[in-house]
């Protein structure tokens, strides 16, 4: 049983993980640019163009993934800490 939490340090993990799902979206956007303005350059003659466009829509879905698993774990976090605090428990 746990008898002491940092909550310092779970709110700065929390803030962190905020921060990177943050990142996470940021590269989800601009993945979505460049898919697309790769779509655009293959249908207009480059096949090169096409293959890479496959291999970010390939990797888009894991980074949208990470992005929402990092909010997931910041919101955890957050309320465990919350929680923690409330219970007047030692911090």
């Amino acid at each position: 049983m746990i008898e002491k939490m940092d909550t310092t340090k779970v709110q700065q993990m929390a803030q962190e993980l905020a921060a990177i799902k943050l990142v996470l979206i940021a590269v989800d956007i601009a993945l979505t640019a460049l898919i697309n303005m790769l779509k655009i350059e293959a249908f207009i003659g480059l096949f090169g163009a096409t293959a890479v466009a496959q291999y970010l829509q390939a990797i888009q879905p894991k980074v949208r993934d990470a992005a929402t698993q990092a909010g997931n774990l910041s919101d955890f976090a957050t309320q465990h800490r919350q929680a923690w605090i409330d219970a007047g428990k030692p911090g």
